[in-house]
């Protein structure tokens, strides 16, 4: 891999990220899940994976709790 496709791959990592966090601490869990799925696409290390397979999951998991409640 390139440096440049390295860049690229850590930006779209951090854009992804941090717009996954937004959306989650506004309590929109299935949005989120997509989103930290979207950034695991772009995450260089495995570390990255898992955190934001572990975030998805997280929000999956509070969508539907929140759903059944109502």
């Amino acid at each position: 891999m390139t440096p440049a496709r390295q860049q690229e791959l850590r930006s779209l990592y951090q854009e992804k990220a941090e717009a996954a966090v937004k959306i989650e601490q506004l309590g929109n869990y299935a949005q989120a899940a997509d989103l930290w799925r979207l950034a695991g696409k772009y995450a260089l290390t495995n570390k990255q994976k898992e955190w934001c397979r572990r975030r998805a999951d997280y929000c999956e998991n509070w969508q539907g709790k929140r759903e059944r409640k109502q």
